[in-house]
């Protein structure tokens, strides 16, 4: 559950959880908030050296990187 994966967390020491079956990041993910225009540019390019164009619903890079500025 949650609940356990939370305990488990604040006993680690590591940043890594494994999921059973896995859980997809391009399936998944809804959109990525960055604060400047530079980062969104150094994150399309990290994906498209990895072959990754668009998202499996179609949506481009551009839609999904969003750039909200500072916070």
């Amino acid at each position: 559950s949650l609940k356990d994966y939370k305990q488990i967390a604040a006993r680690s020491r590591s940043d890594e959880t494994i999921f059973k079956n896995g859980v997809t990041l391009l399936d998944n993910i809804d959109h990525i908030n960055l604060s400047s225009s530079e980062e969104k540019i150094r994150l399309i390019a990290i994906f498209k050296k990895h072959g990754i164009e668009q998202l499996p619903d179609g949506r481009g890079l551009n839609e999904m990187i969003l750039v909200m500025g500072k916070r």
